[in-house]
């Protein structure tokens, strides 16, 4: 019964989490300060090759999902899949939502939506990781290799997002400060929202493994 009670609580945990994360995508690309660089680097694919958003996202993940399958199988679960499957459509159908809010009326707003869809980009990512149920497959990229190369995971998801946003770029993707500051710094917010969670009675009682 517990075992069952703690599976709840995860699944609740991982669509809380991709909720949050396409919430704050959606934020950034409606107030037209640039998205995270993988949201952008799809974006850019979908507009060149006129490919609706939710698919090029699986077929992007498609091609990290094969990496992790390579490196560590371990960490594909439900939470792998349904990253992949319903994050573009997520934010394909969120942002719409949003417009009537007029978020990048004027730089007041845009800031405050600049800190906004950050945090909660973040904060889903780390929900989504602390479901333990696994990662979207862009996500799961720079924990293998921190792992197995021995380097902190801030270092490689920094490195990771760089190279995604600069390919981005050149993909006409949605480049702008929010995509900077998520490049520069979504490792850090990352491991500061995962260790201020893992101290939540909530995620203590109902979510993290325990052990007799």
């Amino acid at each position: 019964m517990k075992f069952n009670t703690r599976i709840i609580y995860r699944l609740l945990c991982l669509i809380i989490g991709l909720t949050v994360h396409a919430t704050g995508s959606s934020i950034l690309r409606e107030a037209q300060l640039g998205v995270d660089p993988f949201t952008s680097f799809t974006l850019g694919l979908s507009s060149t090759f006129h490919i609706e958003l939710g698919l090029i996202h699986i077929l992007v993940n498609g091609f990290f999902l094969l990496f992790v399958f390579l490196k560590r199988r371990s960490d594909i679960g439900v939470g792998t899949l349904l990253g992949m499957v319903s994050t573009g459509f997520l934010i394909q159908y969120i942002s719409p939502l949003l417009k009537p809010l007029h978020l990048s009326q004027n730089l007041w707003v845009m800031g405050l939506a600049l800190i906004i869809g950050v945090a909660m980009f973040s904060l889903g990512t780390s929900f989504e990781m602390l479901s333990d149920l696994g990662k979207s497959p862009y996500d799961s990229v720079a924990p293998i290799v921190a792992d197995n190369r021995h380097i902190r995971y801030r270092y490689v998801r920094l490195t990771q997002d760089i190279i995604i946003a600069i390919l981005a770029f050149f993909l006409h993707g949605p480049i702008g400060i929010g995509t900077l500051v998520c490049a520069t710094c979504n490792g850090i917010f990352i491991s500061t929202w995962r260790r201020l969670l893992k101290k939540t009675y909530l995620y203590q009682k109902h979510i993290a493994p325990h052990t007799k």
